[in-house]
């Protein structure tokens, strides 16, 4: 790929994390579907502890992977879907690896808070893992697995 093709590759995967991040907050979820490659995956596995090693799922950490792009919807609609949320991407470390396919890590913060936003169930920091794939005429994300360095639960 020439130097410009990348570049506007990695501006798109960043406008497409940004939209992630959005449409989840604000709940778009048809936005959100067409975010997602038909046979993506969603690793929560390390998104619900601080782990110090990512090799070997730690026992008591969330063990579920979610296979598609409706499972993750799914997911997300059932576990957020009236709460309040708070989801900022930064950092973006965006690699090309070719025309098609893509790998970044994004840093994370979000906050989930109650329907009525007065309490906060959960604020949290760590990375997006993902890989995307270039589909359907756009970058889509393939794959992402979420990381915790801290996480902040109330009492």
């Amino acid at each position: 790929m020439e130097l410009i093709d990348k570049l506007n590759a990695i501006e798109e995967i960043k406008i497409l994390k940004s939209r992630y991040l959005r449409f989840v907050d604000t709940k778009n979820w048809a936005g959100m579907r067409d975010i997602f490659c038909t046979d993506a995956i969603l690793d929560l596995r390390y998104s619900a502890e601080v782990v110090d090693h990512y090799d070997a799922v730690p026992e008591g950490t969330n063990p579920r992977v979610f296979r598609s792009a409706d499972a993750i919807l799914d997911f997300l609609i059932e576990r957020i879907g009236l709460k309040r949320t708070v989801h900022q991407g930064h950092c973006h470390e965006v690699e090309i690896l070719d025309e098609r396919e893509a790998r970044g890590i994004i840093a994370l913060e979000d906050r989930i808070m109650d329907e009525n936003g007065e309490n906060v169930m959960m604020h949290g920091w760590g990375h997006y893992h993902e890989e995307y794939r270039y589909e359907r005429g756009a970058w889509r994300i393939f794959s992402s697995r979420v990381t915790r360095q801290h996480i902040n639960k109330p009492a």
